[in-house]
Protein backbone atom coordinates (compact mmCIF):
# COMPACT_ATOMS: atom_id res chain seq x y z
CA UNK A 1 0.00 0.00 0.00
CA UNK A 2 1.26 3.58 -1.28
CA UNK A 3 1.71 5.90 1.91
CA UNK A 4 3.02 9.20 0.51
CA UNK A 5 0.85 11.61 -0.20
CA UNK A 6 3.03 12.46 -3.07
CA UNK A 7 3.09 9.12 -4.37
CA UNK A 8 -0.95 9.19 -4.17
CA UNK A 9 -1.15 11.98 -5.97
CA UNK A 10 1.31 11.07 -8.94
CA UNK A 11 -0.78 7.90 -8.82
CA UNK A 12 -4.19 9.81 -8.91
CA UNK A 13 -3.01 12.17 -12.03
CA UNK A 14 -2.09 9.04 -13.65
CA UNK A 15 -4.86 7.41 -13.45
CA UNK A 16 -6.79 10.42 -14.84
CA UNK A 17 -4.90 10.24 -17.86
CA UNK A 18 -5.59 7.08 -18.73
CA UNK A 19 -9.50 7.71 -17.87
CA UNK A 20 -9.11 10.90 -20.15
CA UNK A 21 -7.26 9.06 -23.16
CA UNK A 22 -9.62 5.94 -22.95
CA UNK A 23 -12.52 8.10 -23.06
CA UNK A 24 -11.28 10.23 -26.18
CA UNK A 25 -10.46 7.14 -28.00
CA UNK A 26 -13.87 5.80 -27.10
CA UNK A 27 -15.68 8.46 -28.47
CA UNK A 28 -13.42 8.63 -31.91
CA UNK A 29 -14.47 5.21 -32.14
CA UNK A 30 -17.98 5.58 -31.27
CA UNK A 31 -18.20 8.25 -33.82
CA UNK A 32 -16.61 6.26 -36.50
CA UNK A 33 -19.00 3.04 -36.20
CA UNK A 34 -22.46 5.25 -35.81
CA UNK A 35 -21.17 6.91 -39.12
CA UNK A 36 -20.31 3.63 -40.84
CA UNK A 37 -24.23 2.65 -39.12
CA UNK A 38 -25.66 5.80 -41.25
CA UNK A 39 -24.08 5.20 -44.69
CA UNK A 40 -27.10 3.73 -46.28
CA UNK A 41 -28.66 7.16 -45.19
CA UNK A 42 -26.26 9.06 -48.38
CA UNK A 43 -28.67 10.52 -50.87
CA UNK A 44 -28.13 11.30 -54.27
CA UNK A 45 -30.82 13.42 -56.11
CA UNK A 46 -30.55 14.40 -59.96
CA UNK A 47 -31.54 17.84 -60.08
CA UNK A 48 -30.83 18.87 -63.64
CA UNK A 49 -30.23 16.86 -66.79
CA UNK A 50 -29.32 18.16 -70.11
CA UNK A 51 -27.57 17.13 -73.55
CA UNK A 52 -23.70 18.52 -74.20
CA UNK A 53 -23.56 18.21 -78.07
CA UNK A 54 -20.15 17.70 -79.32
CA UNK A 55 -17.51 15.25 -81.17
CA UNK A 56 -19.04 12.73 -78.63
CA UNK A 57 -21.88 13.62 -77.23
CA UNK A 58 -22.71 13.62 -73.58
CA UNK A 59 -25.23 14.43 -70.84
CA UNK A 60 -24.61 16.03 -67.65
CA UNK A 61 -26.24 15.69 -64.50
CA UNK A 62 -26.44 18.04 -61.81
CA UNK A 63 -26.80 15.99 -58.34
CA UNK A 64 -27.09 17.43 -54.59
CA UNK A 65 -26.02 14.68 -52.21
CA UNK A 66 -26.78 14.45 -48.65
CA UNK A 67 -24.39 13.23 -45.46
CA UNK A 68 -26.55 12.40 -42.47
CA UNK A 69 -23.47 11.26 -40.83
CA UNK A 70 -21.24 12.51 -38.42
CA UNK A 71 -18.27 12.24 -40.41
CA UNK A 72 -17.00 13.66 -44.26
CA UNK A 73 -17.85 11.44 -47.03
CA UNK A 74 -16.06 11.34 -50.43
CA UNK A 75 -17.48 9.98 -53.52
CA UNK A 76 -16.55 8.95 -56.64
CA UNK A 77 -19.01 8.09 -59.80
CA UNK A 78 -18.86 4.21 -60.07
CA UNK A 79 -21.54 3.11 -62.68
CA UNK A 80 -24.36 6.06 -63.43
CA UNK A 81 -26.58 5.76 -66.36
CA UNK A 82 -28.93 7.73 -67.74
CA UNK A 83 -32.24 5.86 -69.09
CA UNK A 84 -35.46 6.40 -71.47
CA UNK A 85 -38.29 5.66 -69.14
CA UNK A 86 -37.35 2.52 -66.87
CA UNK A 87 -33.50 1.52 -65.91
CA UNK A 88 -33.33 -1.62 -67.97
CA UNK A 89 -30.62 -2.12 -70.03
CA UNK A 90 -33.10 -2.12 -73.30
CA UNK A 91 -33.58 1.63 -72.47
CA UNK A 92 -30.14 2.73 -71.54
CA UNK A 93 -29.08 6.28 -73.31
CA UNK A 94 -25.18 6.12 -71.60
CA UNK A 95 -22.46 3.71 -72.22
CA UNK A 96 -22.09 1.73 -69.80
CA UNK A 97 -18.93 2.75 -67.01
CA UNK A 98 -18.56 5.85 -68.94
CA UNK A 99 -19.56 8.19 -65.63
CA UNK A 100 -17.33 11.34 -64.21
CA UNK A 101 -17.26 14.61 -62.86
CA UNK A 102 -17.26 17.31 -64.92
CA UNK A 103 -14.22 19.31 -65.47
CA UNK A 104 -11.53 18.31 -63.45
CA UNK A 105 -12.88 16.78 -60.11
CA UNK A 106 -12.00 13.18 -59.26
CA UNK A 107 -13.84 13.27 -56.02
CA UNK A 108 -16.18 15.04 -54.08
CA UNK A 109 -16.36 15.52 -50.55
CA UNK A 110 -19.26 15.93 -48.57
CA UNK A 111 -19.35 18.03 -45.38
CA UNK A 112 -20.91 15.76 -42.33
CA UNK A 113 -24.09 16.50 -41.65
CA UNK A 114 -24.14 18.58 -44.66
CA UNK A 115 -24.94 18.57 -48.62
CA UNK A 116 -23.08 19.11 -52.03
CA UNK A 117 -23.45 19.52 -55.34
CA UNK A 118 -21.84 18.08 -58.28
CA UNK A 119 -22.01 17.78 -62.04
CA UNK A 120 -21.75 14.20 -63.43
CA UNK A 121 -20.60 14.01 -67.40
CA UNK A 122 -22.43 10.39 -68.91
CA UNK A 123 -21.49 9.47 -72.49
CA UNK A 124 -24.20 9.05 -75.01
CA UNK A 125 -24.31 5.94 -76.35
CA UNK A 126 -24.26 6.04 -80.79
CA UNK A 127 -28.02 7.16 -82.19
CA UNK A 128 -29.30 8.24 -78.67
CA UNK A 129 -28.52 11.79 -79.06
CA UNK A 130 -32.38 12.57 -80.16
CA UNK A 131 -33.88 10.17 -78.00
CA UNK A 132 -31.89 11.84 -74.98
CA UNK A 133 -32.92 14.75 -75.70
CA UNK A 134 -36.59 13.55 -75.96
CA UNK A 135 -36.64 12.02 -72.66
CA UNK A 136 -35.47 14.88 -70.78
CA UNK A 137 -37.64 17.06 -72.49
CA UNK A 138 -40.86 14.79 -71.45
CA UNK A 139 -39.23 14.43 -67.71
CA UNK A 140 -39.00 10.47 -68.43
CA UNK A 141 -35.59 10.33 -68.29
CA UNK A 142 -33.87 8.40 -64.92
CA UNK A 143 -30.73 8.85 -63.23
CA UNK A 144 -29.62 5.47 -61.84
CA UNK A 145 -26.68 3.43 -60.62
CA UNK A 146 -24.00 3.63 -57.82
CA UNK A 147 -21.28 5.91 -56.67
CA UNK A 148 -18.13 4.53 -54.23
CA UNK A 149 -18.33 6.29 -51.13
CA UNK A 150 -15.66 5.95 -48.88
CA UNK A 151 -16.22 6.87 -45.15
CA UNK A 152 -12.65 7.32 -43.11
CA UNK A 153 -10.66 4.89 -45.11
CA UNK A 154 -13.58 2.21 -45.59
CA UNK A 155 -15.47 2.42 -49.18
CA UNK A 156 -18.80 1.01 -49.84
CA UNK A 157 -21.19 1.05 -52.71
CA UNK A 158 -24.17 3.98 -52.57
CA UNK A 159 -27.07 3.34 -54.74
CA UNK A 160 -27.94 6.51 -56.67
Amino acid sequence: MVRSPRTQRLLLALLAVCLVASAASFAATATGQFAWQQRDGLSFTATELSVVDGEEPTVEVAFSVRNPTGVPVTVRPASVGVFDGAATEADSLAEAQSARFAGDERSLRVPARGTAEATVVVDLAPGTVERARAAIAADRAVVSGTMTAELRDRRFSADV
